[in-house]
């Protein structure tokens, strides 16, 4: 009886045997046809403390490059609209500068100059996706409603409705980059103020009106030009921080697959020697198996 007992206890210890080594038998095939360390720590034991920092800041670099891409993208709109509203005040300012070498009043100046102050307008409420960029802090909702008749003094309230808290978005650690300027930032407010002063001053024959709207003008281009550079300024520092995040994720993909990787050769010889080891136990089983009953009673 004891050797029955001990027959049968020895027979579930090899079948608990040979299902570890099935398993591990597994996990080395798929090691081996994926390059790849299994996902469970267990198969990583020697280096999981560094995978599990690697893979956190993996994580929230790639979540930090996808909103700064979109922060980038936004600040390119911005970009082109000021540039639009950059060249309408060089033309308006071209406009006046030939209606002031021309006393002909007859010449289309008010119907361009209004053109020109709409199509400010409209890039002063350019969007990217369901927010105006413009606005400051009300990005909900257009922040520029020209008023019949156009403003002719620099009074941002008679036209903006957004507000001065032109949002700061975190692109890194302790770095925060303004997306836009506001449509109530000055040189926007001095360019519409300069628009309404000449279209105002042509209708009345107002030379010195038309001048003073010209000396208005230059000083909104020059100012345009400044908001433009510095807005510039901001996105090659965004532009370079992204090359900077993309790097660093590059290094760390590189850092996971390395101590992901599997080290094929030792893994390969530890595969062949449970494949042997297994082959082994299933031959006891056989050989097990075919014993007698006059077997276990010797």
């Amino acid at each position: 009886m004891t050797t029955r007992i001990g027959d049968a206890t020895h027979f579930r210890h090899l079948q608990a045997m040979m299902a570890e080594v099935r398993g591990r038998i597994e996990r080395a095939q798929a090691q081996v046809a994926s390059g790849r360390r299994g996902e469970a720590f267990v198969e990583v034991a020697d280096r999981a403390d560094v995978l599990v920092e690697v893979r956190r800041a993996g994580t929230l670099l790639a979540s930090r490059l996808e909103d700064n891409r979109d922060v980038l993208a936004r600040m390119r709109v911005a970009d082109g609209a000021l540039a639009d509203i950059t060249d309408l005040a060089v033309r308006a300012r071209e406009l006046l500068v030939r209606r002031l070498g021309d006393t002909n009043r007859d010449m289309p100046l008010e119907t361009e100059l209004r053109s020109i102050l709409e199509r400010v307008a409209a890039r002063l409420n350019v969007r990217y996706g369901d927010r105006h960029l413009f606005a400051g802090s009300l990005g909900d909702r257009p922040p520029v409603a020209i008023p019949e008749p156009p403003p002719t003094v620099t009074d941002p309230t008679l036209y903006y409705r957004g507000d001065s808290l032109a949002p700061e978005i975190p692109v890194d650690e302790e770095v925060l980059l303004r997306i836009a300027p506001t449509a109530g930032d000055e040189p926007f407010a001095r360019l519409v103020a300069a628009l309404g002063r000449a279209i105002e001053a042509h209708a009345a024959g107002d030379r010195s009106g038309l001048e003073t709207a010209l000396d208005q003008l230059d000083l909104a281009v020059d100012g345009l030009a400044e908001l433009r550079g510095a807005h510039g300024a901001r996105m090659a520092r965004l532009e370079a921080l992204i090359d900077r995040q993309e790097g660093a994720r590059s290094y760390l993909d590189e850092v996971r697959s390395r101590l992901e990787a599997v080290d094929l050769p030792e893994t390969m010889a530890r595969l062949a020697r449970d494949r042997a080891t297994l082959e082994a136990s299933y031959m006891l089983t056989a050989r097990l198996a075919q014993l007698s009953l006059l077997d276990f009673l010797r």
